[in-house]
């Protein structure tokens, strides 16, 4: 309400700050790709550069949120869901109020967490942090960018920066979402999966499963492209360094005889979460049909978990099964890997199994 005070009176020990809260219709709208749109089409959800649109709409994450905050109320420090890249725009305000982010880049964010870590704070755990105030982050070991956020301003921050907030005067409504590009993945898929996997922390973007989309549309994109003779040096690199990451990830997924293993008939979006630190299971998992999950299925962990010695009571008897066929997967990988190979004039790029 707007006869709240806009900032804290001695008294008060609460005060209202509303998060995460699904965007009106119209603003959803507003926000949605087309020719008279206010943003660019590149910085908008689900936009030309955005990998999320790759996805099966059954496999796509909310990331458009909303954000209500009086003066005075904050968000503690935060890193977007798996190297995703934020944006946040400020669309009203009361009161002559504005937003103060607090910003830590790509480069510094692991040094940064260290030192929140020496303070008692888990910067990648939710609701491991507090506001930290200015006379404390005078003491951080590294850059903090502060920036005002007026009425009407977007606010874009690379993939892994850290942030905090803080709503100064009035009641600011705001709206955020998160991208995926090329340049962003990577730092999901082989800097913070590992970190979330660790300290048990669930993935939501379903970035494996993104991957493989993505590189399949562009591929196919180079392959007209090519055909037209009006492809670019940079549409092939693009193709070529996702197609080196989803090597990387087949790697890590294979287990002995994951060629072999019949395909499970999940229905139609439905998908499988790691029982111990809650990942995406892409393609492999290990299985107990012994033992017992929370929700009564059989325990289900991922590799990584599998490999790091995490198992279920029986111990032994967890044995490798998969989510979807990995031949196919393989298939698409040699697919994308042909396209390279033609436009190259070069020898095909195949994995198999040996």
């Amino acid at each position: 309400s707007s006869a709240l005070d806009i900032l804290t009176r001695h008294a008060e020990d609460k005060r209202l700050h509303a998060v995460d809260i699904t965007p009106p219709k119209e603003w959803l709208e507003w926000l949605k790709p087309r020719r008279d749109s206010v943003l660019p089409s590149a910085l908008l959800p689900l936009g030309h550069s955005d990998m999320f649109r790759y996805l099966p709409v059954h496999a796509r994450a909310e990331t458009v949120m909303c954000y209500f905050g009086l003066g005075d109320t904050y968000s503690p420090w935060f890193k977007d869901p798996c190297g995703s890249l934020t944006h946040n725009l400020l669309v009203d305000t009361n009161g002559n109020g504005s937003s103060f982010f607090f910003i830590v880049g790509t480069r510094d964010v692991d040094r940064f967490s260290s030192w929140l870590h020496s303070l008692g704070q888990e910067i990648d755990q939710d609701n491991g942090t507090s506001f930290t105030p200015l006379s404390v982050l005078k003491n951080a070991p590294c850059n903090i960018y502060i920036t005002e956020q007026q009425v009407g301003d977007l606010i874009v921050m690379p993939p892994r920066a850290a942030y905090q907030r803080f709503n100064h005067r009035g009641i600011n409504s705001s709206i955020a979402w998160s991208r995926m590009e090329t340049v962003s993945l990577p730092f999901g898929i082989q800097l913070e999966l590992p970190i979330y996997n660790r300290i048990g922390r669930a993935e939501t973007y379903r970035t494996k499963l993104m991957l493989l989309h993505s590189t399949a549309h562009y591929a196919e994109e180079l392959r007209r492209l090519h055909k037209a003779a009006s492809h670019t040096p940079e549409q092939l690199a693009v193709v070529e360094d996702l197609l080196e990451l989803l090597d990387e990830v087949l790697i890590n997924e294979y287990a002995p005889g994951a060629l072999n293993l019949p395909e499970p008939k999940l229905e139609e979006g439905m998908h499988l979460t790691c029982d111990f630190c809650a990942s995406d299971i892409f393609i492999t998992y290990f299985e107990c049909t012994k033992c017992r999950s929370s929700s009564n299925d059989p325990v289900a962990l991922c590799g990584l978990c599998y490999a790091s010695g995490r198992t279920c009571q029986c111990v032994r008897k967890m044995k490798p099964a998969v989510v979807r066929s990995f031949q196919g997967v393989l298939d698409q990988r040699n697919q994308i890997a042909a396209v390279v190979g033609e436009i190259r004039g070069g020898r095909q790029s195949t994995m198999t199994e040996r």
